[in-house]
């Protein structure tokens, strides 16, 4: 009897190693590996905030935490980190030809954007009409976008406004001087810049930040284009601006839009179950989109703590469709900022893990040979 029941102990537990074994291989045909993610080392034990990354795999960021300021940092897998200087502790960029863009402190103590070349020269862009400026982006033409304090009105008064800089024309505003703020936050490879202007609420107790867009070789075009709604956010370098729209007839859709060419559907998503509502969408030039689904819980309202949102991060792809992207990231994240999306599917950005201390710069990279499968 001992012998019997031994057997079928044995039994059972071989049918469950060979289920486990079917298991694990099954995932891994079904669900492929299709990035690898590498954790951006510390600099002298301090955390990196990584800003952007090019199309050459380099990163730029800021040094966290360096005591007498924010240091501008270089990261690529053959040279590693690198410290490149002081710097405010404002937006920076890169283009595929390695300058970089940013903010210092300027002789006269006032804040200025400037660009850096690969060997280290760095020039100051100065403002409209002298007062501070930040630089935002910089495509592979040379051209800056960004915002300065200009004169409003040609008064004494000082406005935000958006800029654009380039080696031929130096700093110059690209619409009509008002009363309203706005600023240039990226710039394609065709010249198309994507920025913001900010209205006050009928009601006058807040400030709606509303999406614009600027091309600079339409002379008629210096007040901006409204983009079609609220929600459109990062832009291709080749002028397509993603965001989320709302059909008549078919739906809530992500979109890419471009003036004068308008509307492209990309993918569908369901406005039921309340995804994508944090504002955080990247596309690239393959039009692959990183975007946020947030999904929440019918349990939610009774309570908050227990069923709390859960934020989901994807990626989408024309011939894969939705790629998941929260296994690639570092066990115990609780949250993911997404920071940059270059046009080989690198995704660039920072996980805060469940300490609440712990702040890693991450680099999701694709598998080559498993997307050509």
């Amino acid at each position: 009897m001992r012998a019997r029941r031994r057997t079928v102990v044995t039994v059972i537990v071989l049918l469950l190693v060979v289920a486990l074994i079917a298991g694990v291989l099954y995932h891994r045909y079904r669900h492929p590996r299709l990035y690898r993610a590498t954790v951006l080392p510390l600099w002298l034990g301090r955390d990196l905030d990584p800003h952007a990354i090019n199309d050459r795999g380099q990163v730029v960021g800021l040094i966290s935490g360096s005591g007498g300021g924010s240091r501008l940092f270089l990261w690529d897998r053959g040279k590693g980190v690198r410290d490149l200087g002081a710097v405010r502790d404002k937006t920076c960029d890169i283009n595929n030809d390695g300058w970089i863009v940013g903010t210092m402190t300027g002789p006269n103590g006032v804040e200025q954007a400037f660009r850096r070349d690969p060997n280290g020269a760095v020039e100051l862009l100065g403002g409209l009409s002298g007062g501070a400026s930040e630089a935002a982006a910089i495509n592979d033409l040379g051209q800056v976008v960004g915002r300065s304090q200009g004169l409003k009105d040609q008064g004494l008064v000082r406005i935000w406004q958006v800029f654009l800089w380039d080696r031929t024309g130096g700093m110059r505003r690209l619409q009509r001087v008002g009363d309203r703020a706005t600023g240039g936050t990226d710039i394609s490879d065709t010249g198309k810049v994507l920025g913001y202007m900010k209205f006050w609420e009928p009601s006058g107790s807040s400030v709606i930040r509303r999406p614009y867009y600027w091309s600079p070789d339409d002379p008629f075009n210096d007040a901006g284009t409204p983009t079609p709604g609220r929600d459109y956010f990062g832009m291709s370098d080749q002028g397509w601006v993603v965001g989320r729209h709302v059909f008549a007839r078919s739906g809530p859709y992500i979109v890419a839009w471009q003036d004068f060419a308008g509307l492209e559907k990309l993918f569908p998503y369901s406005l039921g179950e309340r995804v994508l509502e944090q504002p955080v969408m990247m596309i690239n030039d393959a039009n692959q989109v990183v975007y946020c689904e947030e999904h929440h819980s019918r349990w939610e309202d009774y309570s908050a703590k227990l069923f709390a949102p859960q934020q989901r991060w994807c990626l989408w792809d024309r011939t894969r469709g939705k790629v998941p992207l929260d296994s690639y990231l570092p066990r115990g994240t609780q949250r993911f900022e997404l920071r940059d999306l270059n046009n080989h599917g690198h995704i660039l950005g920072v996980a805060h893990l469940k300490d609440k201390r712990t702040h890693l710069a991450v680099l999701l990279e694709p598998i080559a040979e498993k997307w050509e499968k």
